[in-house]
C-alpha cells in the first residue's frame, strides 16, 4: 500500500511515513524526509528558542528521557550500533576530537575505571599484549621507542628505580668470583646477539620485585632469554 506525501507529491509506502492515530491510514501526511527537512529549516530558523525549551524539558524529565533512551538503544541496539561504526568511519577527526574532549574532561573518572579494569583483567591484557608483541614486535619496539622519546623523565625515573632495586637485591656477601659469574651472563648475552641478530635479555628466575616473593641479584637466580621470551614471562615466577 502507498500514500502520497502532501509535501512532495511523492506516492511512497506506508514505512516511510510516521505513524498517527489521526492521519490517513494512521501515518502523517507528510513523509519521513520531507519531514526531516522541515524540522532542519526550522531548529536553523529558531535555535536559540528551541535550545532553550529541550534545556527547559530536560531538566525537569532527566530521569524519564535517560530511561526511555535506554529503553530505545536496548529495543534497537544492533541498529544504533552500525550507526554508530558508519558515522565513526565516516568521521575520524570528529571522533578523535571528541575522544579527547571527553578524556580531558573526565581524567580522573577514566584513570580510576581503567585501574579497576586492569586490576580485574590482568591476566587476559598481558596474554593480548604478548600475542600482539609475537605478531608484530617492530611495532610494539617502535611504540616504546615513541614513549620513551615523549617521555624521557619517566623513562630516567624507571631505569633509576630498577638499579636501585637491582643494587639493593645484590648481597654484600658475594665473592668476586660470584660477581664476575654475573657478568659474565651479560657477555654471552651479547655474544649470542651478535651470533643471530637477536635481542637477549638476563632475566631473574625470581622477579626483582615480585608479587608475592622477591628474587636476589645472584648468578643462581639468573638466565638467558630472548626478548620475546621475556616479554612473554614479564614479571613473574615461571
Amino acid at each position: 500500500m502507498t500514500k502520497q506525501c502532501t509535501k512532495c507529491g511523492v506516492f511512497k509506502s506506508l514505512d516511510s511515513f510516521h505513524k498517527s492515530k489521526q492521519g490517513k491510514y494512521g501515518r502523517y501526511s507528510v513523509c519521513k524526509d520531507c519531514r526531516k527537512i522541515i524540522a532542519a529549516n526550522d531548529y536553523i530558523n529558531n535555535k536559540e528558542k528551541i535550545d532553550a525549551t529541550n534545556a527547559a524539558w530536560y531538566s525537569r524529565n532527566s530521569e524519564k528521557h535517560c530511561k526511555n533512551s535506554k529503553k530505545r538503544y536496548r529495543k534497537n541496539k544492533k541498529k544504533r550500533l552500525r550507526q554508530n561504526r558508519a558515522w565513526q568511519k565516516a568521521n575520524p577527526e570528529r571522533v578523535k576530537e571528541n575522544s579527547v574532549i571527553y578524556r580531558a574532561n573526565n581524567a580522573e573518572q577514566i584513570k580510576i575505571k581503567e585501574s579497576i579494569y586492569y586490576a580485574n583483567n590482568r591476566d587476559i591484557i598481558l596474554k593480548k599484549q604478548s600475542i600482539r608483541y609475537e605478531n608484530d614486535p617492530g611495532k610494539k619496539l617502535k611504540m616504546n621507542a615513541n614513549w620513551d622519546k615523549a617521555n624521557p623523565g619517566k623513562r630516567r625515573a624507571y631505569t633509576r628505580n630498577y638499579q636501585i632495586r637491582k643494587m639493593q637485591a645484590m648481597p654484600k656477601w658475594l665473592s668476586k668470583e660470584q660477581k664476575r659469574e654475573i657478568e659474565s651472563f651479560y657477555i654471552k648475552a651479547k655474544e649470542l646477539e651478535k651470533g643471530d641478530g637477536e635481542k637477549r635479555s638476563v632475566d631473574h628466575i625470581i622477579p626483582l620485585k615480585g608479587k608475592n616473593v622477591s628474587g636476589l641479584h645472584v648468578p643462581w637466580n639468573l638466565q638467558i632469554l630472548t626478548k620475546k621470551e621475556n616479554s612473554k614471562k614479564g614479571n613473574k615466577l615461571v
